[in-house]
Formats: C-alpha cells, structure tokens, sequence
C-alpha cells in the first residue's frame, strides 16, 4: 500500500508550506495571539482563494450521496446561484459578520457548522430557525499536545535556547525538572481534561 501524497497533494502541501512561510510567520502568530480578534481576516481569505477551504471527498469513499450537490463560495460579492437552495453552510475561521448576517438569510437554510469549539462569536447572529453546530472534541488532542508541549518548553527553557541557536551563539543554562510540579486547569472542559491526561 502507497502511503505517500499523490502528486496533486505535494503540489498542494509545497503551496501550502511556501505560502505560510512567508504569510504566517512567528511574529504573525505572537501579533494575532495578542490581539483581539485571534484571525487575519485577509489570510483566510487568500487561503480561501487559493481553494484550500473545500474539503472533497474522493470517489473511493462514494463521493458525495446521490442528491446532495456541494458548492463552494469564497466570499465575493455575490451569492452563487444555487443559495436559494441551501440547507447546510459551513463556515471557515474568521468569519465576517457581514457575510454572516447576509447567510443566515437563505430561504432554506437548516444548520450551520463551525469550525471552533466556542460559538459565543457567531451565537448573536444565529436566528432561532437554524441549528447551529460547534466543532467541539474536534480540536482537543492536537490544543491539548500543544498545551503540553509548552509547559515542557517554558519549565526547561526551550525558547531560550532556540532564540541562542538563532542568533548562533551557545547559551547554556540549567532548567527545572518537570517532575513533581503542580498544574492548575482552569475550565475543565475536553481540552482540559485532555491537557490532564497527558501531563
């Protein structure tokens, strides 16, 4: 069995790595970390553009069920002609309450899904008519490796090290144990019960 990407798929991932080196670089992140908003509203749209937001669904796997149809919209100007007919919308991170205020007017519109375990965001523009779908468990194994990933890396001093190695000097230093250290957890929901057990 092949377990290697397919030629479409390293074209994609060499795209992706090019464009993210350059678009969402460390400084990137720390600035949208602190800000409000936690998004750049303009890299997910050039992500968007680029038709990384579709997710297809191979014919190995069935395609899609007969009578469902799938239709990609970026955000322009214009609905696609076939919005009076849908039923189901999932929205990318960083969704612009213009458009969603525009969305949840669709005739025939059910549910919408979001990619986010939180909705506190989107809750005010969600009319009571449509079902409203939280990604919840969808993000807690790789939020809770990264949660224990950085109490490591802070007790022993990794970021010292790592801006050392940038500037290409040796700065050593000796750096607690892990062992035996007290955690606190504020909010127990699956992330934090997730970061409990792997610490």
């Amino acid at each position: 069995m092949n377990f290697d990407f397919s030629d479409d798929q390293k074209q994609i991932k060499d795209q992706a790595r090019k464009f993210l080196s350059e678009k969402c670089t460390t400084k990137t992140v720390r600035k949208l970390y602190q800000g409000s908003d936690g998004y750049d509203a303009a890299l997910w749209k050039q992500i968007a553009e680029m038709g990384w937001m579709g997710t297809a669904i191979p014919e190995a796997f069935g395609g899609l069920p007969a009578g469902l149809e799938a239709d990609v919209w970026k955000g322009g100007e214009e609905l696609p002609s076939s919005a009076d007919e849908v039923e189901f919308v999932v929205f990318p991170f960083g969704m612009d309450p213009e458009i969603l205020r525009k969305i949840v007017t669709l005739p025939k519109l059910k549910t919408i899904q979001i990619l986010s375990a939180g909705a506190d965001h989107i809750l005010p523009y969600i009319p009571d008519n449509i079902t409203l779908c939280n990604a919840r468990g969808a993000h807690t194994p790789a939020t809770a490796e990264w949660t224990a990933g950085v109490i490591i890396a802070s007790i022993r001093n990794f970021p010292r090290f790592a801006a050392g190695q940038q500037a290409g000097h040796w700065d050593p230093a000796v750096s607690d144990l892990i062992a035996g250290k007290r955690v606190l957890i504020v909010g127990y929901g699956s992330i934090g019960e997730a970061v409990e057990r792997r610490l």
